[in-house]
């Protein structure tokens, strides 16, 4: 059974990413969350060198610009790569934030807010949190609330958007490298 480890930002991300995740055949997979953006890397760092890997960082780009975005992601594999030896690890950001996988793949929004989802989508790519905490503030519901009513069919929503589907190749390649074999 392969084993990964998955990074996110806060717990709020965590109980989003096992909402759409499916469960991988023959893996294993588990979860931390940091304390924010700032201590990502860190506690990926630390994972990678006191348990070994595969690991994945799930973070916001927050921005917009591709070119922003890969910055930021490169310098978090440098700082990784410094310390994983042989050890598999990889970064993934959303653009602009983790939230947007609802306004990529609406089918969940529409189903939950069918008088204003059409309205919300295209702001809901730009501020997705936002947006989202707007929609929910006129039914007096939290994202932790909101989260928890989510189905395995509002997941298997989800993954139909752009970027759920980029998160998901980049965790199967990270499960199916092979194993170096040292002489």
């Amino acid at each position: 059974m392969s084993n990964a480890i998955i990074v996110a930002e806060g717990k709020l991300d965590i109980i989003l990413l096992k909402k759409y995740l499916p469960q991988l055949e023959d893996a294993s997979l588990r979860w931390f969350a940091a304390q924010g953006k700032m201590s990502l890397t860190t506690l990926a760092r630390n994972i990678l060198v006191h348990e070994g890997g595969p690991v994945l960082i799930v973070a916001d780009a927050d921005t917009l610009k591709r070119q922003r975005m890969e910055e930021d992601r490169s310098m978090m594999l440098a700082v990784l790569g410094n310390v994983a030896g042989s050890e598999a690890f990889d970064v993934f950001c959303y653009m602009p934030e983790h939230e947007v996988i609802f306004f990529e793949a609406p089918g969940v929004l529409q189903r939950y807010f069918p008088e204003t989802y059409g309205e919300n989508v295209e702001i809901g790519k730009l501020d997705a949190k936002n947006t989202l905490e707007s929609l929910l503030k006129g039914r007096h519901e939290s994202l932790v609330d909101w989260y928890a009513k989510l189905t395995p069919q509002d997941g298997e929503l989800l993954r139909q958007g752009v970027q759920a589907k980029q998160l998901l190749a980049k965790l199967e390649e990270l499960l199916v490298l092979p194993e170096i074999e040292y002489a």
